[in-house]
């Protein structure tokens, strides 16, 4: 029986196993998460039980909107919505100078979860946060009550020091 602890496990390793790759990727212009998705997409296909998984799949009432993960396993299905920190989303924002608020970003992914289409209502919903910037994960951790957090500590000599938080909130 496939559980969310086993998708956020899958996460977790992405993460453990690719530190160097993810602040790469945070560093750079354009965002990161189509990469997360397609790495994570990998990952999520050795789950256990495991029947598909697809992305950007429309579960809302607003027909625009799509769940970045929509897994389907013997236990049932699972809607996944991922936000990843990008430095310059975060300077586009004007949070160079004034708070960070990327957890504005994150609120507004477990708000979508209350529009789903009524199929979609008793398939178990999270969203995961990855954030590299000290600044967005005390926003999170400060703004989102119950969300559980991961640090994963990484030494470079090229960067320096950096910790990279996974964020876990499972909706209702």
């Amino acid at each position: 029986m496939l559980s969310l602890k086993q998708i956020y496990g899958r996460t977790q390793d992405l993460i453990a196993k690719n530190p160097e790759a993810i602040i790469e990727n945070y560093l750079q212009k354009g965002g990161w998460e189509g990469w997360a998705q397609v790495e994570l997409e990998r990952k999520y296909k050795t789950l256990p039980g495991l029947e598909w998984v697809l992305r950007e799949q429309n579960i809302y009432e607003e027909k625009r909107e799509a769940v970045d993960f929509l897994i389907s396993s013997d236990s049932g299905l699972f809607c996944i919505e991922l936000k990843c920190e990008s430095l310059f989303q975060s300077a586009e924002d004007g949070r160079v100078t004034k708070d960070h608020k990327f957890y504005e970003k994150v609120i507004t992914d477990i708000r979508k979860f209350d529009r789903r289409l009524e199929e979609f209502q008793a398939a178990t919903a999270c969203v995961i946060a990855i954030t590299v910037s000290e600044e967005a994960a005390a926003g999170v951790a400060e703004q989102i009550r119950g969300i559980e957090c991961d640090e994963f500590p990484h030494d470079s000599e090229e960067t320096g020091r950096w910790i990279i938080r996974l964020f876990l909130y499972p909706v209702g």
